[in-house]
């Protein structure tokens, strides 16, 4: 299977796919806010949902793999940071399981739905210079994984060794490419006369919305309860 870019749209027929963007980007932050400070109840109830998710969508982990490294880097040093200020092992679980539910959580939302899709189906910015940033925003995201597979792979075909000084040249090249990309994109949109401030067609609210305004509601009584 060809490796894929982390945090980039499939074109699929699944229920994420099939689910209004508003309602997928409502659940994310209200997913992400309830995370912070959510309780080992709450962690689960979340993880059975996403890991359910997951299985649903069939997202290509093993894809993201490589790419997944920095986050798992992340994940050990926040960890860490948990047991030495707690001394509790569990509490440096529980920690770790929040940041990587939410980074699942991004992981699907993104997976499942474009920059465009999500440009339209924000109220009141619709139609704004603001829906336009947005969808160009998040079209970036997974070109900066692009290069940066492009240029892993390019060094790894010279037999390059890491250094500190390969590492400055991998991120000049890596900035530079950026920059040449962005450029190029900005062109193609200028040939075809992109209006930022266009009036997008927005998809309507249906039964498919139905699971993921459960989960969300579900999820958000669960906390309320919890803190009572």
């Amino acid at each position: 299977m060809a490796r894929r870019v982390i945090f980039s749209y499939r074109h699929q027929d699944r229920l994420l796919n099939r689910t209004h963007p508003f309602v997928k980007v409502f659940a994310l932050l209200c997913g992400c806010i309830l995370l912070i400070d959510a309780s080992v109840l709450l962690v689960s109830t979340i993880a059975l949902f996403l890991l359910l998710l997951t299985g649903i969508q069939r997202l290509p982990l093993r894809s993201y793999a490589r790419q997944l490294r920095f986050f798992i880097l992340l994940f050990a040093l926040i960890a860490l940071s948990e047991y030495l200020r707690s001394g509790s092992v569990r509490s440096a679980l529980i920690v770790l399981s929040r940041y990587a539910l939410m980074i699942l959580y991004a992981l699907l939302i993104t997976d499942s739905t474009s920059g465009d899709e999500v440009a339209s189906s924000l109220p009141l910015i619709n139609g704004s210079v603001l829906a336009g940033g947005i969808e160009l925003t998040l079209a970036i995201v997974p070109m900066i994984f692009q290069i940066s597979e492009e240029i892993r792979a390019a060094r790894k075909a010279r037999l390059g060794t890491w250094s500190i000084r390969g590492t400055f040249e991998y991120l000049s090249t890596l900035f530079e490419l950026l920059l040449v990309r962005i450029e190029e994109r900005a062109l193609a949109l200028e040939g075809r006369l992109f209006d930022a401030k266009r009036k997008r067609h927005a998809s309507r609210i249906s039964l498919h919305d139905l699971p993921m305004v459960l989960a969300t509601a579900f999820f958000i009584a669960l906390r309320m309860v919890g803190h009572e």
